[in-house]
């Protein structure tokens, strides 16, 4: 194989682990590693074949973006504005440094530096522009978005690509100093290169177990979030009995009074008494307590911020599903829904279930005015810190997947409307 052919396939490598790294840290992947890697690889190894047989600088800038665009929108949750915006950087900054190489090089030796004369000038400028590129990256990262999968790497961990850029000075001094044969230049070469994809795949490996065990921590924080609401609940099922139970008892003993006086302005007085009790004694009975105490949770956070909720469970109460998952399942989606119809011009809230086919639906309608964040169909969350946000609607679907259930969404826009659908599959309990 020439040799030029070989460093066009070695940086090829590189570069696909660049771009992995770099969308990793910008975008939320959308696909397994080994699935978003070969794609990367296929697109950088069609581009080596592009450079060997036109080898026009103008088309691999093009194709080189393009490619990036490409691997962005198949591999990962990204807008098109934003992946080609990404990808012309990568393009700009790779162009930039191998052009800054040559030049440092060609007036540090007093002579043009042409890449293709030697194998050791073409990984030199292959690698060392490579490595330039792939630390700016790293701290570009940083600035550009701040979202979900952005990572904050050890201040030691930057030892590693100073370390090989160091050796790839050194090796290429050594190259020139003296003479070395075509294996000598070989396995320097090798040298550097794997120092170079073992410092990337170093990055790439910490940002994947970081995020792991965020998510893992996401989800140990929403499991104990649930058990405590849990804990909440079964206070207010007692106290939501004990308050119904005086309140029909102070009714019956209100009209017991009536019946006994003859004054009217007493008359008046308890049924003014009579009619206050009611409220109390306005709670959901859906046969499904756990239900029942959720409806009234909301009903009377609703009354508190002004939202207008509604709702009917006379269909399906649910009784099959587990108490800690119903609690997951509604407490997050009714979390959702008053938080956007507080924002909301209209306020209001409706709660359906419905039975299908077997499964117990629930419908949850609210007022929004702003359309919801989303990415092929995928809700995203609007909170700031998104490290520790959005996990609730995958503690949703999780709940679901137990119940063999389903998860969709639509938002109306003329009327404001965001609904959400969930089933869970009632056969099998």
């Amino acid at each position: 194989m020439d040799y030029k052919v070989a460093c066009l396939i070695g940086v090829a490598v590189i570069e696909t682990l660049i771009s992995f790294f770099f969308f990793n840290q910008v975008f939320e992947r959308k696909r397994d590693t080994l699935p978003s890697l070969l794609i990367c690889g296929g697109l950088y190894f069609a581009g080596v074949a592009i450079n060997i047989f036109i080898g026009s600088a103008v088309v691999n800038a093009i194709y080189y973006a393009a490619l990036n665009t490409a691997f962005a929108l198949l591999c990962f949750r990204a807008d098109f504005k934003k992946s080609v915006f990404y990808s012309i950087i990568i393009d700009v900054f790779s162009t930039g440094f191998e052009i800054l190489v040559i030049y440092v090089i060609t007036n540090t030796i007093g002579k043009t530096l042409d890449p293709y004369s030697s194998l050791s000038s073409l990984f030199l400028v292959g690698l060392f522009s490579k490595l330039l590129l792939f630390s700016s990256l790293i701290i570009l990262s940083r600035f550009l978005n701040k979202g979900i999968t952005s990572t904050k790497f050890p201040k030691g961990f930057y030892a590693f690509p100073i370390t090989t850029i160091l050796t790839l000075l050194g090796l290429w001094y050594i190259s020139v100093s003296i003479t070395v044969n075509v294996y000598t230049e070989y396995i320097f070469s090798g040298i550097i290169a794997l120092m170079f994809i073992s410092t990337v795949i170093l990055f790439i490996s910490y940002h994947y177990t970081e995020m792991k065990d965020l998510t893992i921590y996401r989800l140990e924080a929403e499991i104990e979030r649930i058990k405590i609401e849990q804990s909440h609940y079964d206070i207010l099922k007692k106290q939501n009995g004990d308050v119904l139970k005086y309140a029909h008892d102070a009714k019956n003993h209100l009209a017991a009074i009536k019946n006994l006086n003859d004054n009217p302005e007493i008359d008046s007085y308890i049924d003014k008494m009579s009619n206050d009790l009611q409220i109390y004694t306005k709670v959901n009975h859906t046969g499904n307590t756990t239900l029942d105490v959720i409806l009234n949770k909301y009903s009377y956070e609703c009354d508190i911020n002004g939202i207008r909720f509604e709702c009917d469970a006379r269909t399906s109460n649910l009784m099959f599903v587990e108490s800690y998952d119903l609690i997951a399942v509604l407490g997050n989606l009714m979390d959702n829904a008053v938080e956007a119809a507080i924002k909301s011009k209209e306020k209001t809230i409706m709660l359906e279930t419905d039975n299908r086919n077997n499964y117990a639906v629930v419908v949850i309608t609210n007022s929004c005015d702003s359309p919801p964040v989303s990415n092929e169909n995928t809700l995203l969350t609007t909170k700031t810190d998104k490290k520790f946000h959005g996990i609730g609607l995958k503690s949703v679907k999780r709940v679901l997947s137990k119940y063999n259930g389903d998860f969709s969404w639509e938002y109306d826009k003329e009327k404001s409307l965001f609904s959400v659908t969930v089933s869970f599959f009632e056969r099998e309990h």
